[in-house]
């Protein structure tokens, strides 16, 4: 069931005599059951404010404000105010009584800097589908532009008067955030974890590890072990199942949206797009990546069988063994040959260390590149981390050819 809350858009107009151009905002999915205190407060944090002491309303489309007992009252007793405009709690009043897609609003924090706020409910959003989980508060889940300090402070000790202070030099920074870089994900122990079908044997495999060129790789093995689990071992892995979709929605590699979509239906429990086939995503990114003599492979888009297009001529292997095309469903299957060497140009770039980047930045110019780049990574014991980057790049374009026949591995 689709959890329906709100999508807000806030936009920040200005605040303390100043106009903001342009205008930093967020957008929020907000409960329909949250008071307008419990939003306020939401919008606080999300543009950065730490002394939440100060007074805070809303103005509806109609006038009504939303504010504290205390000022209501105050209101009330002002002839200034008048006894016209309708006052209600922010602590009682719930954003889904008064709201609805459509309506336009303001929010005003601190009634002296009065930084001022337009609101628009632009939707309903589904929770799960926008956060990844269903948090206790309203929470932002986009935003943009810079976000003025609060009291207008630069730094620490601003007055308006000072000079700014130097900029720290590398030794003067302390030296404890300092740390070595993860480990890379050990796949062996991963598979064999996935084999076993115990939640805590996989979570602990990805725990402490670095997995970001992984995440095709694991991604695929979190599926399957939820898939097979009971729901107590789904409880335990659903947590790390919206981690491993909300990266894979942030590093934007091909084919990473297909698994964050397929993992985020599995976990709203609808049916994943495209049908089911059985199939060795490793055989299909070594067909596809394969630019040889006879390029890339052959997919049986009913059974699931790949094989390379060298199989297909009886010339070459014989007629006993040669792959008839007119029996069954087969599709050629070829990834651009541009991918490899956008690949090793990538993970070049990716290098930390200068020197083994530059060298390996030149290894990928000129005829010969392919070996040129492989001995470079064997030069610069890089192979374990290379293969794991490549094997990701190579799943991704597997799975997107797979969704692009409406297919996806069983």
């Amino acid at each position: 069931m689709a959890r329906r809350w709100l999508g807000i858009r806030v936009d920040l107009i200005g605040g303390r005599g100043q106009m903001l151009d342009p205008r930093p905002g967020r957008i929020f999915a907000v409960p329909t059951n949250c008071t307008f205190d419990e939003f306020g407060r939401a919008i606080d944090l999300a543009f950065a404010r730490w002394d939440l002491s100060h007074l805070r309303q809303f103005v509806l489309e109609d006038g009504t404000l939303v504010v504290d007992e205390e000022t209501a009252d105050e209101l009330r007793a002002s002839a200034f105010a008048g006894g016209a405009i309708p006052r209600i709690s922010l602590l009682s009043a719930r954003v889904g009584q008064l709201l609805k897609v459509g309506s336009r609003f303001r929010y005003i924090f601190d009634l002296g800097d009065d930084w001022t706020h337009t609101c628009t409910v632009e939707s309903q959003v589904d929770a799960v589908e926008v956060l990844g989980d269903i948090p206790d508060v309203p929470t932002a889940y986009f935003g943009w532009g810079t976000i003025p300090d609060q009291y207008g402070r630069r730094w620490d000790a601003d007055d308006g008067v000072s000079e700014p202070p130097a900029d720290p030099q590398e030794d003067d920074q302390p030296g404890w955030f300092a740390r070595d870089p993860m480990p890379l994900i050990d796949q062996r122990k991963f598979r064999v974890a996935v084999a076993s079908g115990k939640a805590a044997e996989v979570i602990d495999a990805v725990s402490a590890v670095e997995i970001e060129t992984a995440l095709q790789q694991i991604g695929t093995g979190l599926l399957k072990t939820y898939r097979a689990g009971i729901p107590a071992e789904q409880t335990l892995l659903a947590p790390v199942l919206i981690s491993v979709q909300q990266r894979l929605q942030r590093r934007g590699w091909e084919g990473d949206d297909v698994l964050a979509s397929e993992m985020l239906a599995e976990l709203h429990g609808d049916e994943p797009d495209g049908r089911p086939l059985p199939i060795d995503l490793d055989e299909l990114s070594y067909a596809m990546a394969d630019h040889g003599e006879y390029p890339g492979g052959y997919l049986n888009t009913e059974t699931g069988e790949v094989v390379p297009a060298v199989t297909t001529d009886a010339y070459m292997v014989g007629e006993e063994y040669a792959v008839d095309l007119e029996e069954g469903d087969w599709v050629h299957v070829l990834d651009d040959s541009r991918d490899g060497w956008q690949d090793m140009a990538d993970f070049a770039a990716a290098v930390d260390d200068l020197r083994t980047r530059e060298m390996l930045e030149d290894a990928v110019h000129g005829h010969g590149a392919f070996s040129r780049f492989r001995r470079a990574i064997d030069r610069a014991e890089l192979s374990e981390q290379w293969h794991c980057f490549v094997d990701d790049r190579r799943w991704g374009r597997a799975r997107q050819e797979l969704a692009d026949l409406s297919l996806r591995p069983a």
